[in-house]
């Protein structure tokens, strides 16, 4: 997989159950948590996790509780 800038992006393989569970709830997932998630599946969970602290409209960093408010 490559970024905007055709740099080789590190991905982990999500295990094939997560993908699985990720594209089996994904219909019934808010678009905050639906964006969440296909940042998992195709970028890895590093990346999950850093995209999950930036607020969904500023941008700005989140404490955990504001984290776990958007994507509870």
């Amino acid at each position: 997989m490559q970024d905007s800038s055709g740099n080789t992006l590190n991905v982990k393989k999500m295990p094939l159950v997560v993908e699985n569970i990720i594209d089996k709830n994904f219909e019934l997932m808010d678009e905050n948590n639906k964006k969440a998630a296909t940042v998992l599946k195709n970028q890895g969970i590093d990346n999950a996790v850093e995209f999950m602290f930036k607020h969904p409209k500023t941008g700005k960093p989140m404490d955990y509780a504001t984290m776990r408010y958007y994507y509870g």
